[in-house]
C-alpha cells in the first residue's frame, strides 16, 4: 500500500517556494540595481575629484562607502574619500580616513600607498610617532618607488623630528623588518647628541630583538663603533656641590683635581656636574649623566647623605665612585663600585687601635660624651681587647 501527500499540502510548498525565490531574485534585482547606482555614484565622486571639487568629490565617496555591500567598490570609495579630505588639506580627518582603509581592507593593493599618505597627513598634524609608523608600514612595499618613498621619508623623521624618548615606542609598532633601520637610526641619534653610553647599552638591548643574521651583524658593527669611540675618548665625572651651602668645600676638591690632571700625560676629559650639596639634586645629576656618557669612574660627591644617594645609582650602572672625603659608616658597603677614601670615625678609631696595640701596652680613652664618641671609645676599647693590652680607663 502506498501512501500518498495530500494534493494541499503539495500545492502550499510549491507555492512556498515560488515565494522565496521570487524574493531571493527580487533581492539580487534590487541589490544589482542598487550597485550600479552606487557604482554611478562613484564614478560621479571620480569625475568632481579630477575637476578639483575635493568636498562634493568626498560626499560622494563617503555615500558610496555607508552603502554599498560590494567589498572592491566599498573599499576604492574608503580610500578616494581618504584621498579627497587630503587634497581638502584635512589632514586630521585624513589620518583616521587612511587608517580605517588599512584596517578594514589589509590585503588591498593601496594599502601600502594609504600609508605614505597617512604617514604625511599625521606629520602635518605634528604626531610623528604616528607618521613614522605609516611610513615603516610603506616600507614593506613590494612597489619600488613606494619603498623609496618610505625610506626617504622615514629617514628624515628619525634623524630631525621624532623626540629621542619615542624611539622604544616606535620599535615595538613596526614590522620586525624594518626594526633594524629604525634602530640604527636611534643609535645614530643618541651619539649625535653626545649621549654613547645610551647609546651602546640600547645598542645591546636591539642585538636580543633582532633575529636575521644579516640584521644582527649591522647593529654589531654600529656598537663596535660605539665602544671604539669610548675607548679614546675617557671621561671622569666630578660630582661634587658648585652651589649652596657646601661650595666653597666642592670647589676646593674641584681644584685639587684639575690641579692633579694637569700633570697627565693622558688626555682625559673632566666632565663636572653640580651636586648642590642636596641628596635628591645628586641622584638626579648622576642618574642623568649615566644615561648620557659612560664616565671611567666618578669623583665625588663630597657629603656623606649625597653620597649615600648616588653611590646605589652607580652601583646599578658599574661605575666606581670614589667619595673623597664621605665619612658615615657603612657607605663602602653600599656596592661593590662605592669606594670611601676616608674611614668612618667608628672604623678609623678601630684600625688607630690596630696600629698602635704593636707599640704601646697600656692605654686610657678620651672622647666625646655623645653617641659617636661612645662608639669610638666602644670601638677602639673592642681592639685593645682583643690584642690583649691593658686599658687603665675610659
Amino acid at each position: 500500500m502506498q501512501n500518498h501527500i495530500p494534493n494541499d499540502k503539495v500545492d502550499k510548498y510549491i507555492m512556498k517556494t515560488k515565494i522565496i525565490a521570487f524574493c531571493i531574485l527580487l533581492w539580487f534585482g534590487f541589490s544589482y540595481a542598487q550597485h550600479q547606482v552606487l557604482a554611478g555614484t562613484y564614478q560621479a565622486g571620480i569625475k568632481v575629484f579630477e575637476d578639483g571639487q575635493y568636498k562634493d568629490a568626498h560626499s560622494y565617496f563617503n555615500q558610496v562607502c555607508v552603502q554599498s555591500a560590494d567589498k572592491d567598490l566599498r573599499a576604492k570609495a574608503m580610500y578616494m574619500r581618504a584621498l579627497s579630505s587630503y587634497r581638502m588639506e584635512d589632514y586630521s580627518d585624513a589620518s583616521y580616513e587612511f587608517e580605517e582603509f588599512q584596517k578594514l581592507f589589509p590585503d588591498h593593493p593601496l594599502v601600502y600607498r594609504a600609508g605614505l599618505y597617512a604617514g604625511n597627513s599625521y606629520f602635518l598634524i605634528g604626531n610623528y610617532l604616528a607618521s613614522s609608523r605609516q611610513f615603516a608600514f610603506a616600507l614593506i612595499s613590494d612597489n619600488v618607488k613606494e619603498q623609496r618613498i618610505a625610506q626617504n621619508a622615514l629617514e628624515n623623521l628619525l634623524w630631525g623630528y621624532l623626540p629621542l624618548e619615542l624611539f622604544p615606542s616606535l620599535l615595538d609598532r613596526v614590522d620586525r623588518s624594518v626594526e633594524t633601520i629604525v634602530g640604527k637610526l636611534w643609535l645614530r641619534r643618541l651619539q649625535y647628541n653626545g649621549e654613547y653610553a645610551k647609546a651602546l647599552r640600547e645598542g645591546q638591548k636591539l642585538l636580543q630583538r633582532v633575529y636575521e643574521p644579516s640584521d644582527k651583524k649591522k647593529i654589531q658593527e654600529e656598537l663596535a663603533r660605539i665602544e671604539e669611540y669610548l675607548k679614546e675618548h675617557l671621561i671622569i665625572a666630578i660630582l661634587v656641590p658648585q652651589s649652596g651651602d657646601y661650595a666653597r668645600y666642592g670647589n676646593e676638591v674641584l681644584r685639587g683635581i684639575n690641579l692633579a690632571f694637569s700633570h697627565s700625560a693622558q688626555d682625559v676629559e673632566l666632565k663636572v656636574i653640580d651636586s648642590g650639596g642636596d641628596p635628591l639634586t645628586t641622584a638626579k645629576a648622576i642618574d642623568g649623566l649615566l644615561q648620557e656618557t659612560n664616565p671611567l669612574c666618578i669623583i665625588g660627591p663630597i657629603t656623606s647623605n649625597e653620597t649615600v644617594a648616588a653611590g646605589a645609582i652607580a652601583g646599578t650602572y658599574r661605575v666606581p665612585l670614589i667619595t673623597p672625603s664621605a665619612s658615615r659608616d657603612g657607605i663602602a658597603e653600599l656596592s661593590p663600585y662605592v669606594f670611601q677614601m676616608v674611614a668612618s670615625p667608628v672604623k678609623a678609631s678601630k684600625y688607630l687601635a690596630s696600629f698602635v696595640c704593636d707599640t704601646m701596652d697600656t692605654f686610657a680613652i678620651l672622647a666625646p660624651d655623645d653617641e659617636l664618641g661612645h662608639s669610638c671609645a666602644m670601638a677602639f676599647a673592642s681592639e685593645v681587647s682583643k690584642n690583649q693590652n691593658t686599658l687603665i680607663g675610659a
